[in-house]
């Protein structure tokens, strides 16, 4: 064993944790004598598996690298009073949930100070919370000395390794208010989309998901935090394709000859569902790898006798080549429409069986609200919405402004953002098919809007956005981020361009998991 890494994998070692990752892990600390080591004065790292903050766990090393090694965990010596018994029967195993194992409150507070550390490491920001307020965790969750954010500030590691901190900035900026994270009143059942890869086990199939990293499929009948109506629609699909004969595909199935597809009785890759909450319309959606597959009818007929209340059943044809992780570019609808409708807001949303809809619906629509305060619209004001998607957020802003132009680089959601304004009969909303990169610099400059929101995927704006909206000086900016990393890098940008970060509400859009969204407020005081 090399002297400087005092553990080997196999190892069991005691040590207490003073952190969390964001995928859930625990943090602590060993001398280089397998000792217990001190939270931030040095030692050996050392991440557990489902591990909390404040924690005593004896854990067995599976891996080692330079600096830091990976271990399971093997019992919870002294427990946190924020370790709650995990809904889930494969929490763990499956890849999607991380904090299943923290009570709710502690999640909310963890993912808060996720926000504002990052804004801190990466933008070098000077962030604060509500004055007077504890933000901990609990006691148990701090560490020695406070943290790094300050003291009495809950130790979090963001995990936000893949955007390096903001070069050459020696003074922090701020101070940026971080609100309470936006959550739930029951943290369960939330989401309105799933999809589930199908496998065949002793002759029946059964539907999973792929855990982290997507090495290892793990079967699941159940997702707590899925939709019931989901879950049931699923099962129903699985049954009515093992009646109709088809088999489970596998991964390596599109490599097969066409002589081999235009025979058989068909394969299924994954059974996806989908729910309208504001409507209660369903969708059930099988992704198979032909055009034609057994007993197609029939399979619609049985899906409907198991949920008599089902509004769509449709086949997604993946072949391969050109198509998607999950589904392919063909959908053909074997009952019901192509689409099923869903009213979020006050407002009407078509969802197709591929488009992309926020999987969160009361969180989407309160995280909406905060960006329509936040941009302080009384219907005077010219907004522009940068990666407006299918149009949700511009539709909303709609309801406050005089105008809204929406840019989106996406034909198909620029198309369905159309659609949706149509349908709601909503006529100071246009959209614009290109990359916000190329086309805001030219629309800012030509006539400087009022307001400008950013929702841009998780890595983030273009630099090209960022300078556009500084050479402008538009006077209000709101950002909705999906990535506290990205969202720190980018604000920094702006506030170097003379932009004011004064506000950031984290939003809770994925309980139980390690993700968090953020509302940012930006103004310009040389505009006013």
């Amino acid at each position: 064993m090399d002297e400087k890494i005092p553990v080997s994998p196999g190892d069991e070692v005691d040590v207490v944790l003073h952190r969390v990752t964001q995928e859930g892990k625990g943090v602590g600390r060993i001398s280089a004598a397998g000792s217990l080591g001190q939270a931030d004065r040095g030692g050996f790292t050392l991440f557990v598996r489902g591990g909390l903050p404040g924690e005593r766990v004896r854990a067995r090393v599976t891996r080692v690298a330079r600096g830091y090694a990976e271990a399971d965990m093997v019992a919870v010596v002294e427990e946190s009073a924020d370790r709650v018994r995990p809904l889930c029967p494969v929490f763990g195993a499956c890849g999607g949930c991380q904090f299943q194992h923290g009570a709710y409150g502690w999640q909310l507070s963890v993912k808060r100070v996720r926000v504002g550390e990052t804004l801190e490491r990466i933008g070098r920001f000077r962030t604060v919370f509500e004055e007077g307020e504890d933000p901990g965790v609990g006691e148990t969750a701090r560490g020695s000395d406070g943290g790094p954010g300050g003291a009495g500030k809950p130790e979090v590691v963001a995990g936000e390794g893949h955007v390096p901190a903001s070069p050459g900035l020696d003074r922090p900026v701020g101070p940026v208010i971080i609100h309470p994270t936006v959550g739930m009143e029951s943290p369960w059942r939330y989401r309105n989309n799933i999809h589930m890869a199908v496998k065949d086990r002793g002759g029946r199939l059964v539907a999973g998901y792929y855990s982290s990293g997507g090495r290892r499929w793990v079967a699941a009948e159940d997702c707590p935090i899925a939709d019931e109506r989901l879950v049931a629609l699923i099962q129903a699909g699985l049954r009515a394709a093992e009646r109709c004969g088809w088999q489970a595909a596998e991964e390596t199935a599109g490599s097969r000859s066409q002589a081999e597809l235009a025979t058989g009785r068909g394969r299924l890759y994954h059974v996806a569902a989908r729910v309208a909450p504001g409507t209660g319309q369903t969708m059930l959606i099988a992704v198979v790898d032909r055009e034609r597959m057994n007993r197609m009818g029939e399979f619609a007929a049985w899906v409907r006798d198991a949920v008599p209340e089902v509004t769509s059943v449709i086949l997604n044809v993946r072949r391969g080549r050109g198509d998607g992780p999950v589904y392919g570019r063909r959908s053909i609808a074997l009952y019901g429409p192509s689409r099923i409708v869903d009213r979020m807001g006050g407002l009407w949303f078509e969802i197709s069986p591929t488009s992309f809809y926020q999987v969160n619906s009361l969180q989407a629509e309160r995280m909406y609200e905060l960006a329509m305060e936040a941009a302080g619209l009384d219907g005077s004001q010219r907004v522009v919405d940068a990666y407006c998607g299918v149009g949700t957020l511009s539709l909303f802003l709609s309801r406050g402004a005089s105008q809204v132009t929406g840019i989106e680089v996406a034909t198909e959601a620029v198309a369905d953002a159309r659609r949706n304004a149509r349908m709601n009969r909503i006529e100071n909303a246009r959209f614009q098919v290109g990359a916000v990169e190329e086309l805001l610099p030219s629309l800012v400059a030509d006539r400087r809007p009022d307001v400008v929101t950013l929702d841009p995927p998780r890595r983030g704006c273009g630099r090209a956005a960022l300078e556009a909206l500084v050479h402008a000086k538009v006077p209000r900016v709101v950002y909705v981020s999906c990535d506290p990393a990205t969202l720190a890098r980018d604000l920094r940008v702006l506030a170097d361009g003379g932009y004011q970060v004064r506000e950031v509400w984290p939003v809770d859009m994925f309980p139980q998991t390690g993700h968090v969204e953020s509302v940012a407020l930006l103004v310009r005081g040389d505009v006013f």
